[in-house]
């Protein structure tokens, strides 16, 4: 009989929380538009992946599905959107200490976001799936 390899919360949220991290520090070396306060830039940084895991899980399934319409008219496109949404709402959450000062970074972020979320979706499903 062959093993099952499953896969824990605290797993799937270390892939989430390494995934978000290596977004962010992506974003703040190609962009001078995003800012994060140099004095604690790691705390920082974690303070900005613990809220965007937050408001994935509760948030962004009420955005998703009180937006379904325009999604299916733009063919999916406003999806990005939704995660510009939520950056933005991480950026007046920290007050200062996290900035996106560019509508194009800020566009980019959330692509990436989305790119990360895709992996570590398929990833974790893989795993489940053994």
């Amino acid at each position: 009989m062959r093993k099952r390899k499953k896969i824990n919360n605290f797993s799937e949220w270390i892939y989430y929380m390494l995934a978000y991290a290596l977004v962010i520090i992506i974003m703040t070396k190609a962009f001078d538009s995003v800012y994060i306060y140099p004095k604690y830039s790691f705390l920082v940084c974690l303070l900005i992946v613990v809220l965007l895991y937050v408001l994935k899980k509760t948030v962004k399934p009420l955005l998703v599905v009180l937006t379904i319409p325009i999604t299916a008219l733009t063919l999916g496109l406003f999806y990005l959107f939704i995660n510009l949404f939520m950056l933005k709402l991480v950026d007046w959450m920290l007050l200062g200490l996290f900035d996106l000062n560019s509508f194009w970074a800020a566009f980019f972020f959330s692509v990436l976001i989305s790119v990360a979320n895709y992996l570590v979706d398929d990833t974790i499903e893989g795993i489940r799936k053994r």
